[in-house]
C-alpha cells in the first residue's frame, strides 16, 4: 500500500498529480477465504445511503472499480485487523463499551469525494466520529474518516478517475444520524471480501 495521507487535501492533490497506476486493493487481500477483520465501525443507514449511492452508480462504468454493495457503506471507527476465527471477542466488545459509555449520538456528514490509493471515498465529518477513535484507539493523527465507495480490482489509470471524479467531486453526499457503533467481523480475503459481516456487539449511543 502506498504512504499514509495526513489529511484530505493531500490525498486528493496526489490523484491530480499522480502519473502511475493506483493499486489493487482486492489483488493485495489473502486468498485464505477464512480470513476476516474486526473492525469497529458505523453502518450506513438507507436514509444516509441516498446520495452516495447516486455517486456509487456512476462508477460502475470503470471496470477496474467494484463499487460496493449497500451493506457494506461504512464508516470505519477503529480497526483491530485480522482475527483467527476461533477468537473469542467478547474482551473486544466489553472493552469497547466500556471505552464508549457516556457518547452521545451525533451526525455524520459526506461532503465530497477523495480518493486514496486502492479506494474511491467519500469524507467523512462529525465530531463524536473522532471523539470515538480516540476512545476506542487512541492515536487518531493518521485517522481520516471516510466511506469506501468503490475498491481497486486492478492497477488503474488514474487519468480516467480523474476524469470521472472532478466533475462531481464537491456534490454534497447527505448526512445520517448515528445511534450506535457495532464491532463486526468483515471477511476480507480476495473472493469473501464485500459478503456480509457478522456483528460481534453493539454500543447504542445515549
Amino acid at each position: 500500500m502506498g504512504r499514509l495521507f495526513r489529511s484530505f487535501d493531500e490525498s486528493w492533490a496526489h490523484l491530480l498529480a499522480r502519473d502511475e497506476p493506483l493499486e489493487n486493493f482486492v489483488g493485495g487481500l489473502p486468498e485464505d477465504p477464512r480470513a476476516a477483520v474486526a473492525v469497529w465501525l458505523v453502518p450506513v443507514s438507507a436514509e444516509g445511503r441516498r446520495g452516495l449511492v447516486r455517486v456509487r452508480e456512476g462508477l460502475e462504468r470503470l471496470d477496474w472499480l467494484r463499487p460496493l454493495p449497500d451493506h457494506f457503506l461504512h464508516v470505519t471507527v477503529a480497526g483491530l485487523g485480522f482475527v483467527e476465527p476461533e477468537t473469542d471477542i467478547r474482551d473486544l466488545v466489553e472493552g469497547g463499551r466500556e471505552r464508549l459509555r457516556g457518547l452521545a449520538p451525533f451526525r455524520l456528514r459526506f461532503p465530497r469525494l477523495n480518493c486514496f490509493h486502492e479506494a474511491v471515498v467519500a469524507e467523512a465529518e462529525g465530531n463524536g466520529l473522532q471523539e470515538a477513535a480516540q476512545r476506542l484507539h487512541g492515536d487518531v493523527d493518521l485517522f481520516l474518516p471516510h466511506l469506501s465507495l468503490a475498491y481497486t480490482t486492478a492497477p488503474g489509470p488514474p487519468g480516467e478517475l480523474r476524469k470521472a471524479l472532478l466533475p462531481i467531486r464537491d456534490t454534497p453526499l447527505g448526512v445520517d444520524d448515528v445511534r450506535e457503533i457495532q464491532l463486526c467481523l468483515v471477511p476480507a480475503s480476495r473472493t469473501t471480501i464485500l459478503g456480509p459481516w457478522t456483528v460481534a456487539g453493539r454500543v447504542f449511543l445515549r
